[in-house]
């Protein structure tokens, strides 16, 4: 339990689908203000999976250090997304 790699994975990862997530309804859906969408869909999507790990896997288990590691990484990509937007336009990765 606690900190370990696995957390830390975690929150990168989270962090990552966050910032795209949040760039995609950004820059091609144009959704300005969407930082309560990505936050409320990409929480839901990592509540759902960890949900399925402990009531459907018998193998797995449900994990509250990991829906909290998830979650830090969530505010650190939303917290994160308006600079990398400048970045990202600014260079014009991904944009035709």
């Amino acid at each position: 339990m606690g900190l370990s790699i696995d957390k830390v994975l975690h929150v990168i990862a989270y962090f990552v689908l966050a910032t795209c997530f949040s760039l995609a309804l950004d820059l091609d859906w144009k959704i300005i203000n969407n930082r309560d969408i990505t936050f409320i869909s990409v929480f839901l999507f990592g509540f759902t999976l960890e949900i399925i790990q402990g009531y459907v896997l018998i193998y797995r288990a449900f994990e509250l250090y990991d829906l909290l590691a998830n979650t830090l990484g969530i505010l650190a990509g939303i917290l994160s997304v308006k600079t990398i937007k400048k970045i990202v336009v600014k260079s014009r990765i991904f944009i035709n």
